[in-house]
């Protein structure tokens, strides 16, 4: 299988490895939004250069609309997750407007007071890719 610089890898592990020492996620969702763009391309839903060019813009897009910007206002993922709904609604896989309404419908819902937050491990199931 080829690298996922130019192909989709379906080991997630060793993605992981080859930055060693670095912590390549800060937060579980940063590694879900990851696991899902990577399933996403090898179930067939967009091609990883079409990604890769998508994140591209994104990030180059968000730099221009905020010029001076400091780390604290950076976040790597939040532009793959820009990128990832791009190439998805690209394909016809999601829904933007169904996306902002739902994302609206939710910053309007009070917080539940006895949600626990999870940091399990995810796993992918393989079966039906």
């Amino acid at each position: 299988m080829m690298p996922v610089s130019t192909s989709c890898s379906t080991d997630l592990a060793v993605l992981l490895e080859r930055r060693e020492g670095q912590v390549p996620f800060d937060k579980p969702w940063e590694l879900r939004a990851f696991a899902i763009a990577i399933a996403a391309c090898e179930a067939g839903e967009f091609a990883w250069g079409e990604f890769q060019e998508a994140l591209t813009d994104a990030i180059r897009n968000w730099e221009a609309a905020n010029p001076g910007f400091g780390p604290e206002q950076w976040n790597y993922y939040e532009h793959f997750v820009t990128a990832l709904e791009v190439v998805l609604a690209q394909h016809r896989r999601l829904a933007t407007d169904g996306l902002d309404d739902r994302a609206r419908h939710i910053l309007a819902t009070p917080p539940h007071k006895h949600h626990v937050a999870r940091y399990d491990p995810i796993t992918i199931d393989r079966v039906g890719f």
